[in-house]
């Protein structure tokens, strides 16, 4: 079960790279913003938002705790919460459905 696991992730990782691969190839005016953006100016950008991932998913992290009375590691739970962004950007509803697979089987919350 988990070697299918890590070849489902494999997989995963794969088909989202190359969703990514083939967005930028489209639309390759995004990316040209990118390169006429300031060193500076990307550098803020490249800190702050680790910072407001880190800081909205410690707000849900208070939040679920006290709604569901469930102590959630922190790492762990950034971790659900980044991958669930992501989803949610790529197939919408996916990463509400992930977050909370995951956290019924991992952590007991209904």
């Amino acid at each position: 079960m988990k070697k299918f696991t890590k070849i489902f992730r494999v997989v995963i990782a794969i088909v989202c790279l190359a969703y990514l691969a083939r967005f930028f190839y489209q639309n390759k005016d995004t990316i040209k913003v990118v390169f006429t953006l300031d060193a500076k100016l990307m550098a803020v950008i490249l800190i702050l938002q680790p910072a407001f991932y880190l800081l909205q998913s410690w707000r849900f992290r208070v939040v679920m705790q006290k709604c569901a009375d469930v102590k959630l590691p922190f790492w762990s739970w950034v971790k659900i919460y980044i991958q669930a962004r992501f989803l949610n950007t790529v197939f919408s509803q996916a990463g509400n459905v992930y977050r909370s697979l995951k956290l019924k089987r991992d952590y007991g919350v209904s």
